[in-house]
């Protein structure tokens, strides 16, 4: 009767221990799905927070773009304003020679009355003008000489955009990859899951809710109160 006894009590023992094996692979289990589940809603946090940061370098990118067509407004209007002052240049020394032609000589002394009062008045227009269109050339190259900062300074920036946003590319990339490979696994071991799902509710459908005491395998529902009980949540 003892053998008997002892036989009965290794059997207990090694159905009990079969028992607390099973419940801890149920309850191991039921911790990785809760940190999968866990970093899924991580990773799909970080995946909103790496498209919001997609959609403001692509409204930055958009403000280069409208940088770049002023800036190229700017420097043809410079351009522009630079051949205008090369064509009244060219009037003006056109003129400068046929007042030199006329007579005229800067310095020169004169009893002609007439011939000084005149030729001082033309030299006076001609000297104007110089003068006019000098001040006018300096603001110019002043502003093609800031243009060209700017110009590099957008280089710069659009540089930094683009390097930014290939970051960017390659984290959604990266995320939407763990994404696919958390949702693979997850799909096998949970009822469909809403994109609003808070994490409890995830883990209500991931087979994860647990209770004081209670097994962590509980078995689906089987009776019709507890379907409809389930069914209200």
């Amino acid at each position: 009767m003892n053998k008997f006894r002892t036989q009965t009590t290794r059997l207990a023992l090694a159905i009990i221990l079969a028992a607390v094996v099973s419940r801890a692979s149920a309850a191991s289990e039921a911790d990785k799905l809760t940190n999968m589940v866990t970093e899924l809603l991580h990773q799909q946090s970080q995946l909103a927070t790496m498209t919001a940061e997609l959609q403001k370098n692509e409204k930055e990118k958009a403000g280069l773009v409208n940088r770049d067509i002023a800036l190229k407004k700017d420097e043809q209007k410079q351009e522009r304003t630079l051949q205008t002052l090369r064509d009244e240049n060219t009037t003006n020394e056109a003129k400068k020679t046929a007042v030199l032609q006329g007579g005229c000589r800067p310095g020169q002394r004169s009893t002609d009355l007439a011939l000084v009062d005149r030729c001082n008045t033309l030299i006076g227009e001609v000297n104007a003008k110089t003068t006019e269109l000098e001040r006018r050339a300096r603001q110019v190259l002043n502003d093609q000489k800031q243009a060209k900062v700017s110009r590099q300074q957008l280089s710069n920036d659009t540089l930094a955009n683009f390097a930014n946003r290939k970051r960017l590319n390659a984290a959604v990339e990266d995320l939407n990859a763990r994404i696919a490979a958390l949702k693979s696994y997850l799909a096998a071991h949970c009822s469909s899951i809403p994109s609003s799902a808070s994490l409890e509710e995830v883990k209500n459908r991931c087979g994860n809710t647990q209770f004081d005491g209670s097994a962590p395998n509980l078995p689906p529902c089987q009776t019709e109160e507890c379907r409809r009980y389930a069914g209200s949540y």
